[in-house]
């Protein structure tokens, strides 16, 4: 952050427990951890906060296909 200096961030992490995947559970979508961080301009302004989640979103969708 100090090197580019942004504007603002956000970081979304999305994973399944590999506790259930080992033991052979198949993982669902319910069964899933997702964290978000927002930082600066993207924590203080609620339309480029939407916009990055519905970015995610999609990405869920197409993946899920």
């Amino acid at each position: 952050m100090e090197m580019t200096a942004p504007r603002g961030l956000a970081v979304r992490i999305s994973a399944v427990h590999m506790c259930k995947t080992q033991r052979g559970v198949r993982a669902s979508h319910r069964s899933r951890m997702v964290n978000t961080y927002y930082w600066g301009d993207m924590a203080q302004d609620a339309a480029l906060k939407g916009e990055f989640l519905q970015e995610c979103t999609a990405l869920d969708r197409a993946g899920a296909a």
